[in-house]
């Protein structure tokens, strides 16, 4: 696993997040009733800067926002995928992992200059059109993160040796068939090799092939630097608490002498509309069907590709638009449809994605999705429903541009728009064309580009030799010509079916349960400890969090970068964390290499390093998350409502992301820290879970091998009690000032019954209905009525103890006392003028139970499914028994179990944001209802 994490697949921008991610993940909504005329106007979201050019080519951009004392270093280079040939793939992504290898005046990681001084979010991604490296780093590391970056940009090739080319391209292979093991994982090969024509600069994908990056030279790694990296292919964008003037001088300072790098040659455009439609079929371990039809469509600065993004929105990007509505709600054909786009530079695609159901049969699925698209371009969408996709993409755009970072913050919006569209005001064009497009536009968009040439995809799932057998002679039986493209009808949808657990105790007494699974050639094991973030109640608030990250920074032999080389070099992933209740070491291996890699796992649960200058670094690193922190209201909010609903004196009454308080995390020592991995981790308390493909004659002994030895100390363990707690007697109200805010958070807690009694799968369906989903009530009447909010939900957690449930909403600045009073009418209505309904019960129990399988498709997620009842100390048939328990809630059962919540009147609210612009309103509401 790369710790750079170079993004293959996701190299989308502040843009695509609004666009692609916004449409299919988090959509608005298609309904027509009309829109308020007392709706305020759009907001306004821009960024303001600075461009300079150097006298070698290198484009600055520069953006000050001095909220926080952190600064903000994206590099991007305008090469990617595209600017390879056949035969030479994988090299924009190969060097980018080389790029982390060290250069002439430091021959090391420059994680290691990183680290120590706070940096934080720093990474290298690659995509089809750029490389990009980037950082956030305080304010006064900014020479530091500059001057890496001009080594990095002047100065690798001195030190490029072949040893770190041969490593990086294991490395590399392993990546690659991590991905290609996940379900549905090939798909983006196949959509680009046959998407579009052959030689098309996006016909490959951003990893490239097994052969070519085996054949990748020294000589060819080397040119490549030398063509594409100098500084007049590069965009450096500076963004935070800056002055001016002072940042383009130490920009000068470390980049003006660096050469300009050999003149190059660009394809502006190539779009490549198909005439006709093509269609390709293939098999996988997928627990259902999925279809992708993909038209190629202009690039991304073009204005067709901005009226085809809202075409996606309004068309196919969530429940209540035209083709989930009909899809999944009315016909319940499929368990997802949606629809995005994929932009990039000099041609993109438009998708259609849907999920079929087990039931359902492809073919007529597809001419489903066939006819509502034919309607659409017939009729265009309508005014109300535009205008709704225009607030959900601003209301995006705005939560987006909160963070000035280069994964997807202000940063990396000015060096995409910089670098793909040759002005870093593109921005304000791009919300420009939103704001201004028609019903008409965008209709008439959507005919020029889909209505001919699409390529489908349809991914089947697997079928038994046998069967496939049988079906061939029942199918050359029947009279005609078979029509392979034609995909039977399955039968009924199969119950979730998670693997049996084998338990088996090592020689030390820990206690070991085991899952075959083979879906993919690798195995987790995830070793758990009865401590947790609640555990910091007998030291100080984020022990646990600094522990547990500690432990990951070097063990046995190795320091941290070698710890981090020898896990890359076996393609074993290990990490260690924590949740509320419990403390964690988990790794993910080849199954072929279980034997090094628990080996390895075993050093870092058994002997972590701990070495004084890593704790420096994590004590560094974890005050500048808290700095971070401290500027999202919604992490405010997170963290402050525990402490108001469990007490002070209650192990829960901590602040919420774990990570302690800056004066907690300041105050902690080395002695301190190391102290609860010797009091809390112990094997004579570990439990180890293991999911994946291997068996117990082969992960025994090699769990004797690795842990039998183990010894636990000889006092007695420590324990934490978790006591009741009784429900607040009235409100408790918590105001925070955020200034400019531009949105606030409204946060809602109250106490829930355990996990296990007897109403908390009631409680589920309750939840469920008021906010568990997008066509929940909290998120109709906040986003899809009101528009005043991008999302509205509710949530349940799973803690061992007294637990929690939580509503929360970000909304925009000037509705939020008129969104407060509709979230308390909200609270109210089930238990007195609106009572859930059987509908609404019903589509909550198949909302819970349909998407069992769905959510249990990886590894992974096999194992958090079985961790659940683990854990808790259930039965081991809680899964078998969970979809009856469901199905067996009405709405009487779902209203008792919500009015046990006792909301609002024994709630806590949490308002963050404006206080200037929110608080004489608030304050109103929360008078008239007896609230405040």
């Amino acid at each position: 696993m790369l710790r750079q994490g170079s993004a293959l697949w996701a190299g989308l921008s502040l843009w695509a997040a609004v666009g692609l991610a916004g449409c299919a993940l988090v959509p608005p909504t298609g309904d027509d009733s009309p829109v308020p005329d007392t709706l305020p106007p759009l907001p306004e979201v821009r960024i303001p800067y600075q461009e300079h050019q150097l006298d070698n080519g290198l484009r600055v951009v520069l953006h000050q926002d001095r909220k926080a004392p952190l600064v903000a270093v994206n590099v991007w280079y305008h090469v990617g995928s595209k600017d390879e040939r056949p035969g030479l793939t994988g090299f924009a992504h190969l060097f980018e992992h080389l790029m982390f290898r060290g250069t002439e005046h430091f021959d090391d990681d420059p994680f290691k200059l990183l680290e120590p001084i706070g940096a934080t979010r720093l990474n290298g991604t690659t995509w089809y059109d750029r490389t990009n490296y980037f950082q956030n780093v305080p304010t006064g590391a900014l020479d530091r993160a500059l001057w890496i970056e001009a080594e990095r940009m002047g100065f690798i090739l001195p030190v490029l040796t072949q040893s770190k080319l041969d490593e990086e391209v294991g490395v590399v292979l392993n990546e690659k068939k991590q991905g290609e093991n996940q379900p549905y994982g090939g798909i983006w090969e196949i959509i680009a090799k046959r998407a579009w024509p052959e030689g098309h600069p996006y016909s490959w994908t951003a990893i490239g092939s097994e052969e070519d990056l085996r054949a990748a030279t020294l000589d060819d790694v080397s040119h490549w630097f030398e063509t594409h990296y100098g500084a007049a292919n590069a965009t450096l964008v500076i963004a935070g608490d800056i002055a001016f003037d002072d940042a383009l001088a130490r920009v000068k300072h470390y980049f003006d002498d660096l050469p300009p790098g050999p003149p190059r040659q660009r394809v502006e455009a190539w779009v490549a509309p198909r005439d006709t439609a093509t269609r390709h079929r293939l098999q996988d371990r997928v627990p259902q069907a999925r279809q992708i039809m993909t038209w190629n469509v202009p690039g991304y600065c073009e204005a067709d590709h901005t009226l085809l993004e809202l075409a996606a929105q309004v068309f196919a990007s969530g429940k209540n638009t035209p083709l989930y509505d009909r899809l999944v709600f009315k016909e319940q054909r499929a368990t997802s449809a949606s629809a995005g786009m994929l932009p990039t530079e000099i041609a993109s695609q438009f998708l259609i994605d849907v999920m079929v159901a087990t039931d359902a049969a492809v073919p007529d699925t597809e001419a489903v999705v066939r006819q509502e698209l034919a309607r659409f371009l017939a009729e265009g969408p309508s005014e109300t429903a535009l205008e709704r996709a225009r607030t959900q993409i601003f209301a995006g755009a705005v939560r987006g541009l909160e963070r000035i970072d280069g994964y997807s913050g202000k940063a990396n919006a000015l060096a995409q728009a910089a670098v793909y569209c040759g002005d870093p005001g593109f921005v304000d064009v791009w919300l420009e064309r939103v704001r201004t497009a028609t019903p008409a536009a965008v209709r008439d968009a959507a005919r020029r580009w889909l209505s001919r040439g699409d390529f489908t995809l349809t991914v089947e799932p697997f079928k038994a030799e046998a069967e496939a057998e049988a079906e061939a002679e029942t199918d050359a039986e029947a009279p005609g010509a078979l029509d392979r493209s034609i995909i039977p009808a399955v039968g009924e949808a199969d119950a979730l079916s998670l693997p049996s657990l084998e338990h088996f105790t090592l020689s030390n007494g820990i206690r070991v349960a085991l899952a075959q699974r083979d879906a993919a050639p690798v195995v987790q094991y995830t070793l758990l400890f009865p401590a947790g973030h609640a555990a910091d109640h007998l030291s100080a608030p984020g022990t646990a969090a600094l522990a547990m990250a500690w432990m990951s920074e070097g063990a046995g032999t190795l320091d941290a970068l070698e710890l981090a080389a020898e896990s890359d070099r076996l393609g074993a992933a290990i990490s260690s964390g924590n949740t509320l209740d419990l403390s964690f070491v988990s790794l993910n291996a080849l199954s072929s290499r279980q034997a090094p890699s628990l080996a390895l796992m075993a050093d870092v649960v058994r002997h972590p390093r701990f070495s004084p200058d890593d704790f420096e670094r994590l004590q560094r690193r974890t005050l500048a998350a808290l700095a971070q922190a401290a500027a999202d209201p919604t992490s405010i909010a997170n963290n402050r409502w525990a402490r108001a609903l469990f007490g002070a004196d209650h192990p829960y009454g901590m602040p919420g992301s774990g990570l302690g308080t800056p004066e907690s995390v300041q105050a902690m020592t080395p002695d301190a820290v190391s102290a609860f991995h010797r009091r809390w981790l112990r094997p004579d308390r570990a439990q180890m879970l293991i999911v994946g493909d291997t068996d117990r004659a082969t992960v025994e002994p090699l769990l004797e091998a690795s842990f039998g030895d183990w010894q636990a100390p000889r006092e007695a363990p420590p324990t934490l009690p978790l006591p009741p707690v009784d429900a607040p007697s009235e409100p408790k109200v918590l105001m925070v000032h955020q200034p400019d805010a531009p949105q606030s958070v409204l946060l809602v807690a109250a106490l829930a019954p355990p996990f296990a009694a007897p109403d908390a799968r009631a409680l589920d369906v309750a939840n469920s209905v008021l906010g568990g989903t997008f066509a929940a009530r909290l998120n109709q009447r906040l986003r899809v009525e009101k528009s005043w909010s991008y999302g509205a939900y509710s949530r349940l957690n799973a803690s061992l103890g007294p637990r929690a449930w939580v509503a929360s909403a970000s909304v925009q600045t000037d509705r939020t006392a008129d969104a407060l009073a509709e979230l308390m009418h909200l609270l109210e209505e089930p238990l007195n003028t609106r009572p859930f309904t059987a509908k609404e019960v019903e589509y909550a129990a198949g909302n819970l139970t349909r998407s069992l399988p769905g959510r249990n498709e990886t590894t992974g997620e096999v194992a958090s499914a079985l961790m659940l009842p683990l854990v808790h100390g259930l039965d081991e048939g809680y899964w078998n028994d969970y979809v009856p328990a469901i199905q067996a809630v009405d709405a009487a059962a779902a209203r008792e179990a919500f009015a046990a919540l006792g909301l609002p009147d024994h709630a806590v609210i949490v308002i963050v944001g404006d206080l200037t612009q929110i608080e004489a309103p608030v304050n109103a509401v929360l008078e008239k209802r007896g609230l405040q």
